[in-house]
């Protein structure tokens, strides 16, 4: 499958971190909040983010860290590791997998995320911009609040443009 033009145009705001990173960010602001510190790098390549790795510092001594490249092999994993064990998510985005993977003393015990079938889609799965737009669109419907609203929206947009900046200063070219 060809990339999208868009994935490597300035004009259009590609680049790794806006393409692949605001889902890396998304899920460690999910499970460890907003960071207090951003340390990044980048390699970049005709005006935009080519490959990106930043680690992020939140309250506790959590660090979050994430790497992300529009030229290396697809790869997906979420890993959360605490001081007693880790979790592993094979599929973080879609979760089309139907269990996760709790790793405790080097012994790991697959973990069924949905087992009454509560929260399947009602459409196909592999569309995760269709999923977005209906979700959306639900929420829009019933007048309601989508699960992340308009604070979440602009601190995740903050955090990115954090992120931006920073690996675009520990540039030495």
């Amino acid at each position: 499958m060809a990339e999208p033009k868009r994935r490597r145009s300035p004009a259009l705001h590609g680049g790794a971190l806006n393409d692949l990173g605001c889902y890396c960010v998304s899920a460690i602001r999910l499970f460890a909040g907003s960071p207090m510190s951003i340390q990044a790098e980048q390699v970049e390549d005709g005006g935009v983010d080519l490959r990106l790795a930043a680690t992020l510092r939140m309250r506790g001594d959590v660090l979050g860290q994430f790497d992300i490249g529009l030229d290396l092999p697809r790869r997906e994993e979420l890993e959360l590791v605490g001081t007693t064990g880790r979790i592993v998510v094979r599929d973080p985005w879609l979760c089309r997998l139907p269990s996760i993977e709790l790793w405790r003393d080097g012994d790991m015990e697959l973990v069924v995320i949905d087992p009454d079938g509560a929260f399947s889609l009602a459409h196909d799965d592999s569309d995760a911009y269709r999923i977005e737009f209906d979700t959306i669109s639900s929420a829009i419907l019933a007048r309601g609040q989508a699960a992340f609203g308009r604070v979440d929206a602009r601190e995740q947009a903050c955090v990115l443009e954090a992120i931006r900046n920073c690996a675009r200063l520990s540039d030495v070219d």
